[in-house]
């Protein structure tokens, strides 16, 4: 080939290869929008009301009480009670396992959104485990990095990446269902046709304890998926299958309330859906109402003795009250009645772990992740047992092999390779999420107040005490609050619930704490 003819060839190449790039941004800004985004809150605030915007995980959210006893929502009854001439809107931007690189990722547009006053954040717990948005952080720590990130922004290569990550879900699901029909098992399907969408959805949506095994691991074109699930039931409105799947979306999106009016349409549409009546199961126990979730749950396994959810309700009720053994019969029973489902191989994990079997639990895990490879709570649980076999290597292969187009997987591989430094690199990534979300903050001249957790971390909460004193930003102290609980005659279940959340109490004591600093600092004025 002449030199001319191969300058023409290369130009046309590169030319094919650019209009491509400028057509998938153009339709991926488009798809985006309509389709994944972030996790935009909504608030038509009017001029005059004083808006406080409280960020963090399921501290924030909830988990553990009804959402009117939630700490942003106490604090809101607080401030009306205390300012009643001023409009307070005090708005819940809590969701179940976020870390802090997701809150960073969904600051600017919940900003834009709600336009707050004041931020309060109380996050980092959930970096320890959910390492979604790892790779973000090491961007620039090292040349091979450098150079991925840079790969990853041609659209180009990642829509050859999906394609090819698609190919491998189609044979691995063929290979899983041996020839069944898809009608009979909905549930994995949807998972497994979700699963498979956009990378920028893979977030977690679910809490790191019993929430986060609910039954459809959702992932990817969540609004899709709710807008599917809302057609099916406009148009056949006896069909309980899609009312009770809208109750699940809703509940892995954090909206409880939503959740559970879906979910009682799909009980007078079917009173006898166990699944429905699992997912109300769920609602409640995530309330604190546990002897409720029970009855529920029995309720539905006597309806369907193959609803493995309310079998995985069940195990994780167990879980908690440290019947460890009684759990494992739970989840391997919902395991023998769907194999195809992660939640019960992770509460197996979980249980093993605490058993000290960490080798069994590891096993258990790598099914859970095989199943469901962008579920940042299995990974959550085997990281332990890894590091106390020094399965270092054997894990990192296995993710490769196995899951090697799972986002989180690849996070999590980064993070093994710090093998002895795990705490302290998790601890650098927390902080440096946190200084920019800090930094965002003031630059667009919104106050902030920095919190640490009632429980936990004496590390973690020390950096962000560090963090308030650097930037001269209130700090509520909740963890030296909370010791007196440590006094003769106090009890841990008067403000814990049984995951070590706080129930209504242990929320307003929170809620009180920053009311407390608040007033002190006058970051809202007295009229």
């Amino acid at each position: 080939m002449k030199p001319v003819k191969i300058k023409i060839f290369l130009l046309g190449c590169l030319a094919i290869i650019f209009f491509l790039e400028i057509g998938l941004w153009i339709t991926g800004v488009i798809h985006l929008k309509r389709t994944f985004g972030e996790r935009r809150l909504n608030y038509n605030q009017d001029k005059g009301v004083y808006t406080i915007l409280c960020l963090g995980d399921s501290f924030t959210y909830g988990i553990g009480a009804i959402s009117e006893k939630s700490y942003p929502k106490q604090l809101e009854y607080m401030l009306w009670k205390r300012f009643p001439e001023k409009r307070i809107l005090v708005v819940n931007g809590g969701m179940p396992t976020y870390n802090t690189a997701q809150i960073l990722h969904d600051l600017p547009s919940n900003i834009k959104s709600v336009n707050p006053n004041l931020i309060i954040l109380l996050a980092g717990d959930a970096n320890s485990w959910n390492f979604w948005g790892y790779h973000e952080y090491l961007k620039g720590k090292n040349l091979f990095s450098a150079l991925y990130n840079q790969l990853y922004r041609v659209r180009l290569y990642k829509l050859i990446k999906l394609l090819y990550g698609d190919i491998r879900n189609k044979i691995k699901i063929a290979r899983l269902v041996k020839g069944k029909e898809y009608k009979d098992d909905h549930s994995y399907i949807f998972e497994r046709k979700i699963e498979k969408n956009s990378k920028l959805i893979y977030k977690n949506f679910i809490p790191p304890t019993f929430i986060k095994n609910l039954p459809c691991s959702t992932r990817g074109n969540v609004h899709g998926s709710l807008d599917q699930f809302k057609n099916g039931a406009a148009v056949d409105v006896q069909n309980s299958y899609d009312h009770n799947s809208m109750g699940w979306i809703c509940l892995e999106q954090g909206n409880r309330e939503e959740a559970l009016e879906w979910f009682k349409k799909g009980i007078k549409i079917n009173d006898k859906d166990a699944r429905s009546y699992g997912g109300i199961g769920w609602i409640y126990f995530s309330e604190g109402k546990q002897e409720k979730a029970i009855e529920l749950f029995k309720k539905g396994i006597t309806l369907d003795q193959k609803d493995s959810s309310c079998h995985g309700g069940m195990g994780w009720i167990s879980f908690y009250q440290e019947k460890y053994e009684e759990a494992i019969e739970w989840f391997k029973k919902g395991v023998a009645i769907d194999s195809r489902n992660s939640y019960n191989y992770n509460g197996l994990g979980e249980s093993y772990k605490v058993l000290g079997k960490h080798a069994e639990a590891i096993e258990w895990f790598k099914k859970a992740i095989e199943l469901a490879p962008n579920n940042s709570s299995n990974y959550c649980g085997i990281l332990e047992s890894v590091i106390v076999e020094e399965k270092h290597i054997e894990m990192t292969k296995f993710l490769q092999d196995t899951v090697p187009n799972a986002s989180l997987a690849a996070d999590f591989i980064k993070m093994l390779n710090k093998k002895n430094n795990i705490s302290k690199e998790i601890l650098l990534w927390t902080k440096t999420d946190m200084e920019k979300i800090i930094q965002i903050c003031s630059n667009k001249g919104i106050k902030m107040i920095l919190s640490n957790y009632p429980k936990g971390n004496v590390r973690l909460s020390n950096k962000v005490k560090n963090l308030a004193w650097k930037y001269k930003i209130p700090f509520v102290d909740n963890l030296r609050i909370f010791s007196f609980l440590r006094a003769p005659g106090k009890k841990e279940e008067d403000y814990f619930y049984i995951d070590e959340h706080c129930n209504d109490r242990g929320y307003e004591m929170i809620a009180k704490n920053i009311y407390d600093v608040i007033i002190k600092e006058k970051m809202i004025n007295e009229p």
